[in-house]
C-alpha cells in the first residue's frame, strides 16, 4: 500500500492521507492490523506453491494466509474470525495476479466466514493489483514468489 511512497518510479493514485481516511473513518476507532503472505522460509513456501496449482488456487491460499492471525504483524492472542470484525480492509496484490482470481479469493473469505465486516457501516474490500513482481533481496532467508499479498485493515480485535 505504501510502496509508491517508498520506491522511486512506482506510480499510484493513492497517498498516505487517502489511505488513512479510507481505513479510519472514526478517529476513536483506529485499530490497524497489517499482514503479508507468503512469509515463509524457502522450503515451506516451495511446499505451498507445489501443493496448489493454478493461479486461482494460489491467490486464494495466499489471501487466506494473509487473513490468518499467524501472519498478522500484530499479536492478537484470542483472535476470533466471527467476533473480531473488520471496519475497513485494503488488500494489495503484487505479481502475476488476475482480477477474477482476486474476486474469487475474497468471495471465498466472505463465504467461509474468514472475514466478517461490521454491519453498522457500509464497508467492503478495497483492492489494488500491481503487475510488478515482488522484490527479492540477495541472500534473503525468505522464499521469492511470483505473487505477494499484503493487507492493511481496521479491526475490532485489538
Amino acid at each position: 500500500a505504501t510502496s509508491p511512497l517508498r520506491v522511486e518510479n512506482v506510480s499510484s493514485n493513492v497517498d498516505m492521507s487517502e489511505l488513512q481516511a479510507n481505513l479510519v473513518q472514526f478517529p476513536r476507532l483506529c485499530f490497524l492490523i497489517s499482514s503479508m503472505a507468503p512469509i515463509a522460509p524457502r522450503k515451506k513456501a516451495a511446499h505451498i506453491f507445489a501443493t496448489e496449482t493454478g493461479s486461482n488456487k494460489i491467490v486464494r491460499v495466499l489471501t487466506d494466509l494473509c487473513f490468518s492471525a499467524e501472519n498478522f504483524f500484530t499479536t492478537i492472542k484470542d483472535f476470533n474470525y466471527e467476533e473480531d470484525k473488520y471496519m475497513a480492509v485494503t488488500v494489495n496484490y503484487s505479481g502475476v495476479v488476475y482480477a477474477k482470481d482476486v474476486d474469487a479469493a475474497q468471495q471465498y473469505l466472505k463465504t467461509n466466514r474468514k472475514t466478517v465486516l461490521v454491519d453498522w457501516f457500509p464497508v467492503d474490500f478495497k483492492t489494488h493489483v500491481r503487475g510488478h513482481l515482488p522484490a527479492v533481496l540477495p541472500d534473503d532467508e525468505f522464499a521469492a514468489s511470483n505473487i505477494n499479498v499484503s493487507m492493511l485493515a481496521n479491526n475490532t480485535g485489538i
